[in-house]
C-alpha cells in the first residue's frame, strides 16, 4: 500500500503522448488525482466528485469534464461509479528489497560510467590544449593560421551527439511519413521540433495520414510555385507553410497575382490602350505575347494603335 505522505513521479511522463497530448487542464488534474488518492490511501482509489471539487477547488462541472478526458486517455479508470487511478498499485507500490537493490546497482553504474567519461574528456581537453601551444611557438604565423582552420573545419564537420528533438511519439511515425508523402522529401529539415508541434496540433481534426496529407499538400503547392523579392522561389526547407499557413488554416493571396490583376485592370480602364485585335496571328487577341525576356509583353497589335 502506497504511503500517504509521497508518491512516485517517473522522468518519463514528459516524453509520455498520453500524458502530454491531454489538456493542460486534464494533466493538471491527473496530478492533483495522484496526490489526492495517495492522501485517502485506498490503492488509488478516489472520492467522490462533491469530495475532488471541494479539494481542487473547482465546480463539479468542470471536475467531470476532466475526468471524462483522463478516462479517454486511459489515466484514470471507473469501477462501479468510483473512479480510480489506473495501475496505482504497479506505479506507487512500494518497492521490494531485490527491487531496490537493483536500482542501487543502476545508480553505480551510470555513476561509474559518467565518471570515467569525464575523465577522459578532461584528459584530452588538455593534451589538445598542450598540442596547441607546442604547434604554436614551433610553426610559423601561416602554418599556425592553417592549423585554426583546420580545428575550426573539424567542429563544424562533427556530428553532434545530442539528438535535434527527442522522440515524444515513440514507435509512431505518423509525422514523418506525412511530411514525407507531402514534400516528397525524406527527412524533415533540421528535425525541426516545430514541424511535429504543428502536424500534432491538427491530427484531431485529421487522424490519419491520407486526410492530413490531403489538408496539406495544397499550403505546400502554393508556398513552391511563389518568388521572393529577389525572384527566386520560396525555400522548399522553409517550414512556413506548415507553422504558419496550415496551422492558421489559410492560405495568403499570392503577391504576383495581385499585381498581374492589377494590370490586366489598369490595362482595361486605359483608353490609350485600344482592346488586342481578335484576329491577330501573333497574340490570338490576347494582346500581349511572349517578349526576349520570358516575360509577357504587349502585342504590336495593340503598340500601333496606341495614341501619343
Amino acid at each position: 500500500m502506497a504511503s500517504k505522505y509521497w508518491l512516485k513521479l517517473f522522468h518519463e511522463t514528459i516524453y509520455d503522448p498520453k500524458v502530454m497530448m491531454m489538456s493542460p487542464g486534464a494533466r493538471l488534474r491527473w496530478y492533483e488525482c495522484l496526490c489526492l488518492a495517495g492522501d485517502v490511501d485506498r490503492n488509488g482509489e478516489l472520492p467522490s466528485i462533491k469530495h475532488m471539487a471541494f479539494v481542487f477547488r473547482i465546480s463539479e462541472e468542470q471536475l467531470l469534464n476532466e475526468l471524462s478526458e483522463l478516462t479517454q486517455s486511459g489515466m484514470v479508470v471507473q469501477n462501479n461509479g468510483v473512479y480510480v487511478v489506473k495501475n496505482w498499485a504497479k506505479r506507487q507500490g512500494q518497492m521490494n528489497v531485490a527491487e531496490r537493490k537493483s536500482r542501487e546497482r543502476d545508480k553505480k553504474q551510470k555513476r561509474d560510467y559518467y565518471s570515467a567519461n569525464v575523465s577522459e574528456i578532461v584528459t584530452d581537453s588538455v593534451t589538445n590544449v598542450s598540442q596547441i601551444v607546442t604547434d604554436s611557438v614551433t610553426n610559423s604565423d601561416a602554418d599556425i593560421d592553417i592549423d585554426i582552420d583546420k580545428e575550426k573545419e573539424k567542429e563544424i564537420n562533427t556530428p553532434s551527439t545530442v539528438s535535434a528533438i527527442p522522440n515524444l511519439y515513440s514507435g509512431d511515425d505518423f509525422v514523418q511519413r506525412v511530411f514525407s508523402r507531402v514534400t516528397g522529401m525524406t527527412s524533415i529539415p533540421r528535425n525541426d521540433e516545430r514541424a511535429y508541434i504543428a502536424i500534432e496540433g491538427l491530427r484531431s481534426k485529421y487522424p490519419d495520414v491520407d486526410g492530413m496529407v490531403q489538408y496539406l499538400q495544397p499550403f505546400y503547392d502554393s508556398w513552391i510555385t511563389r518568388r521572393g523579392k529577389d525572384g527566386r522561389f520560396f525555400s522548399k526547407t522553409n517550414l512556413a507553410w506548415l507553422t504558419d499557413w496550415a496551422v492558421a488554416g489559410e492560405i495568403p493571396p499570392n503577391t504576383d497575382d495581385l499585381q498581374k490583376q492589377k494590370r490586366e485592370i489598369e490595362h482595361r480602364n486605359d483608353p490609350k490602350i485600344p482592346a488586342p485585335d481578335p484576329k491577330c496571328p501573333i497574340c490570338g487577341g490576347k494582346g500581349k505575347r511572349m517578349g526576349s525576356s520570358g516575360r509577357y509583353v504587349l502585342c504590336e497589335c495593340v503598340h500601333e494603335e496606341v495614341i501619343v
